[in-house]
């Protein structure tokens, strides 16, 4: 067998479990373990803890053929193991695929050489210490040690600053949550969200621990990515996980990165949820790898002495680059951020060429990449800047497929540098939207606003039309999608789908085309009714959302809702104005010069827009059930259950969207008792 570790292979063994008294043998994960100090070491008796708490004793045959022992727990419980030679051709293990260790040593002040050593027992828990002894009655102890200041493997502690795409300031849902070590969580109000990590030196991790937040587990995390970066500009991703889930709250699960690096920035982009509108994690830690070992060496027949070791991190070599000309896009070749190296693309590429292999970048003056677009596990496309990052979802990646096309990133005057869907012409189909970047559509026709009538011309934008019961509503969204709501049952009845568009609009041509464009005017869903003689769309009290023409016959209709009881007792909200008794519930109000929007959306909260589009201001949560003036004129947000979660101000008689951009509460005598810019000021300190 000593051949074996000279070719410098573990020894793989199929391995059996039983636990208490039971006669059946179970299997478990497969042992794969290697020591080698320089000299053949032939193990005897092989243990080693986990940050788990488990601890692990095995013996080993003569002939290395077998193994026996048994593993402790960390709940108390006891397990019998035993396992058998793995034969099988291919028994090789790399840094991917295993634990493996490599150190320099010292006696002392004295050089003693490298130790190998290769350790996988199936587990997500990080190695923590190991004992050896070997057929020749030498033995051996190390600890494992990190470069944290406590010198424990979790270095959490490192980390100095952290940032999210989103957070929840009203309940104090911050990110920062995430490394206190208590139970205060993190909240986002979205179905993904990115989570960086700066910390004050380069670590590289072995593990990273999540944990569950206190309530609904549809809000706990079901896909991510890990990613590292050693300059904030290339994303190395270190892990990818799909179909995760947390059967418990306050559940903490270990994961492995799968492929390690030195970096001071780790990035958490979490795709996908398990269903609910907001994602949420009470905690993460990071556990390094080990950066040394103290321990003892004891030779048969000497004392025992001090044994160090000092890792010795293996660096992958850096690929090189060459450029190609491939029709009129310029292709690098090489360096791809995956394990095997595919063609990249600078500047433009066709978004069906972007791959989890192949991504699109952009250098700035110095020629340091700043800018890339990569494929995700789940088919989405991921954006990445300086310091932030936009998923571009699947639908919204499949349709920038289209034909002619391509992705690139251009300078508006707006908005900065902005990437940007192109057509064959060079027109922008799509921008990248944020609220520094919105943008200003086309004049459009003034309607009643609220009313339940559109005509050509006219237009919604995060804006509402409901019926003359007030029985539904029809709601553009601040994410792309158009939704009837059956306000008698409070549910959706019908939408478009396109909740991956973002910032858009919804215009009723002056040929009588229903049509939903993105921010740019492409058109990504429409009626099909041009030149039919519609004359208005109209929201009816049976649930119907119709086109009609001069003749008062439907020439279009949304399906899928069959009609309803009409509620007694609403009184919906029109315009501008809330009056007492009214509620803002999957609707909107509009300022008389059309231009400032206050609008509730289920999951999104209660969020008014200014004149440019950009958030001003927001209340409640985001399962909030709406905005609403009591009879008693107080200004109260509520709860997903219909009871007040907040009250904001009152007593007064009306609320008024103002164009200045604000929301004002007023009296009957015109004074102002509350104003949503008062509520944003900070308060002043003793």
């Amino acid at each position: 067998m000593r051949s074996q570790l000279q070719e410098a292979s573990p020894f793989g063994f199929r391995m059996w479990w039983r636990a208490g008294d039971c006669a059946e043998w179970s299997p478990g994960t497969r042992l794969l373990v290697a020591v080698d100090d320089g000299e053949s070491v032939e193990l005897e008796q092989l243990s080693w803890t986990t940050g788990d708490g488990a601890q692990f004793t095995i013996g080993f045959s003569s002939d290395m053929a077998s193994c026996y022992g048994h593993r402790h727990t960390a709940h108390g419980d006891v397990v019998e193991v035993r396992g058998e030679i793995d034969d099988s051709p291919d028994r090789s293990v790399t840094a991917d695929s295993a634990r493996e260790y490599e150190f320099d040593t010292s006696i002392g002040d004295e050089p003693a050489g490298r130790l190998r050593l290769v350790l996988d027992d199936g587990s997500e828990a990080s190695l923590r210490s190991v004992t050896w002894r070997d057929r020749s009655g030498n033995a051996c102890s190390a600890v494992l040690r990190s470069p944290s200041p406590s010198g424990t493997l979790d270095v959490t502690e490192l980390v100095t600053e952290v940032r999210a795409s989103s957070e929840h300031p009203q309940m104090n849902e911050f990110a920062t949550n995430l490394i206190r070590g208590s139970t205060a969580k993190w909240l986002a109000p979205f179905t993904r969200a990115t989570l960086e990590f700066q910390l004050s030196q380069p670590i590289t991790l072995d593990r990273y621990i999540l944990t569950s937040a206190n309530d609904e587990p549809r809000r706990d995390p079901e896909t991510w990515t890990l990613r590292g970066s050693a300059d904030g500009s290339l994303w190395q991703v270190l892990d990818t996980r799909v179909g995760q889930s947390f059967p418990d709250r306050h559940l903490s699960r270990m994961y492995r990165i799968a492929r390690s690096g030195t970096y001071d920035r780790y990035r958490l982009n979490i795709l996908r949820n398990q269903g609910a509108g907001n994602i949420q994690l009470e905690s993460i830690r990071f556990i390094a790898a080990a950066s040394g070992f103290v321990g003892y060496r004891h030779r048969a027949g000497q004392d025992p002495v001090v044994y160090r070791g000092v890792r010795v991190m293996r660096e992958t070599p850096r690929p090189t680059r060459r450029a190609e000309r491939l029709g009129d896009l310029t292709v690098g070749t090489g360096g791809s951020r995956r394990a095997n190296a595919r063609p990249v693309f600078e500047d433009s590429a066709p978004a069906a060429e972007i791959t989890s292999d192949g991504y699109l970048y952009r250098r700035n003056a110095r020629g340091a990449i700043t800018h890339t677009v990569q494929r995700e596990p789940d088919g989405s496309l991921l954006a990445t800047g300086k310091n932030e990052s936009v998923w571009l979802d699947l639908p919204l990646a499949q349709w920038f497929e289209q034909a002619g096309t391509i992705l690139t990133w251009r300078r508006l005057a707006d908005a900065g540098l902005t990437l940007c869907l192109l057509d064959a012409a060079g027109n922008p189909l799509w921008r990248q939207n944020s609220p520094s970047s919105t943008t200003t559509p086309p004049p459009a026709r003034p309607h009643e606003y609220g009313g339940p009538t559109l005509e050509p011309g006219s237009r919604l934008r995060r804006q509402s039309l409901t019926s003359p019961s007030g029985s539904h509503t029809l709601l553009h969204h601040h994410n792309g999608n158009l939704v009837l709501y059956c306000n008698t049952t409070h549910t959706p009845v019908w939408m478009t789908g396109t909740d991956w568009l973002g910032d858009s609009r919804l215009d009723l041509t002056s040929a009588g085309d229903l049509v939903l464009r993105t921010s740019c005017g492409a058109p990504v869903w429409h009626s099909g009714t041009t030149n039919l003689g519609v004359i208005r769309l109209e929201v009816r009290d049976d649930g119907a959302l119709a086109l009609l023409n001069a003749t008062e016959t439907i020439v279009w209709q949304a399906l899928g809702h069959a009609p309803c009881s009409t509620a007694s007792g609403l009184t919906p909200p029109r315009g501008a104005v809330l009056r007492r008794g009214q509620s803002l519930h999957n609707q909107s109000l509009t300022s008389a010069h059309r231009d400032v929007v206050l609008a509730h959306e289920p999951g999104n909260g209660i969020w008014l827009y200014d004149a440019d589009g950009a958030p001003a201001w927001y209340a409640g949560t985001a399962t909030s059930a709406g905005l609403t003036l009591d009879i008693d004129g107080y200004l109260r947000v509520l709860a997903d259950n219909g009871t007040p979660l907040e009250q904001l101000a009152g007593p007064a008689d009306h609320l008024e969207v103002e164009s200045s951009g604000e929301i004002r509460l007023y009296t009957e005598d015109s004074t102002v008792v509350w104003s949503s810019l008062a509520d944003a000021e900070p308060e002043e300190s003793d």
